[in-house]
């Protein structure tokens, strides 16, 4: 291989189309202002206005633009040449947004890393897959590959986040807690206690119910007996207390000092005594990573499986024509 094979005019158009996407979907990435602390702390209004976006919406239309043009000039040529070619353009792109976007993050650096080999690996399977095949349609290459980049990203997303996400562990899970008691206590505890209160209440109501239609307190009534007089009077009027509704004023009553932090942070650490919650704290990066893991797939999916399909199909054309004008060209030559 000559320096003019590798960097010769349909090269350097690889390298350049490989560029300017990633820079096309690193700006509005950078514009949807997505973070992982954003998931974690479960703040959904934040998360609706950030994904609900149209810098979001294009981040996820233009992402799958460089893989599918990997994908497109893999099928044919020289594959050593196509993986300088994509090695290339996916290091440059990437060095370029953080030169013009600022974004330099272990996050980014990590992502850049798995995307790079994730694509240099889907550039040899379409490569090897499109050659073993007596008559190769291209759309049954870009299905394959683009089911592999798919499940190849997503295993990325999973370490990724695992690893980002462990060394912190502990803060994170108590982010995440913090976010739960926010979205559904918020600056007012007395619904969310209120509705826990009425809980506790018809439970004691139930018991006190079937305490006083037993035969056993029947005839306790019937005692003429000051003493089980009292406790029988004691149980019905205990029983009538529990039956009210809870009103604002007895919670106020009952808690003082409410919407205090010292309140806040008693329900808060109720919640982390929560059997479940206890194992989601232990292992937070392994069920974080899961589930960000399983959203991603959806998407890459959807992405690779019906817009990437378009995609390859147009620059799959594309390069074939510069193929068969360069063929020409050394026949001429020749």
């Amino acid at each position: 291989m000559k320096f003019e094979d590798i960097f010769n005019g349909r090269g350097l158009l690889k390298i350049l189309l490989i560029v300017i996407t990633i820079l096309l979907w690193m700006f509005f990435y950078g514009a949807s202002r997505v973070s992982l602390r954003l998931l974690v702390i479960f703040d959904i209004p934040s998360i609706i206005n950030t994904f609900l976006t149209v810098n979001f919406l294009m981040f996820i239309i233009l992402f799958p633009l460089t893989s599918t043009i990997i994908i497109a000039m893999s099928a044919k040529g020289n594959k050593w040449i196509n993986l300088i070619h994509i090695f290339s353009g996916v290091v440059i792109g990437f060095i370029l947004s953080m030169f013009f976007y600022g974004i330099s993050s272990k996050g980014f650096l990590l992502f850049a890393l798995f995307f790079i080999i994730s694509n240099l690996l889907v550039s040899l399977l379409t490569f090897s897959k499109y050659s073993s095949e007596k008559n190769p349609k291209i759309f049954s290459i870009a299905s394959y590959a683009g089911s592999k980049m798919a499940l190849l990203l997503t295993i990325s997303l999973f370490i990724i986040t695992i690893l980002l996400i462990q060394p912190a562990q502990e803060s994170y899970a108590k982010d995440m807690e913090a976010g739960i008691v926010n979205m559904f206590v918020g600056d007012d505890i007395s619904n969310w206690l209120g509705a826990s209160y009425d809980i506790s209440k018809a439970s004691s109501k139930a018991t006190l119910d079937y305490i006083t239609a037993s035969d056993e307190y029947l005839e306790m009534m019937k005692v003429n007996d000051q003493s089980v007089q009292n406790f029988t009077t004691f149980i019905d009027s205990f029983k009538e207390g529990v039956s009210k509704k809870t009103t604002p004023e007895d919670l106020k009553a009952a808690f003082p000092n409410l919407n205090t932090p010292d309140i806040k942070d008693k329900v808060l650490l109720m919640i982390r005594s929560i059997p479940v919650i206890v194992i989601i704290e232990h292992y937070f990066a392994l069920f974080f990573a899961f589930a960000i893991a399983s959203i991603s797939q959806i998407y890459f999916s959807i992405a690779f499986g019906l817009l990437g399909l378009l995609y390859v199909y147009l620059f799959f054309i594309l390069f074939s024509i510069g193929n068969d004008n360069q063929v020409a060209e050394n026949k001429q030559s020749e």
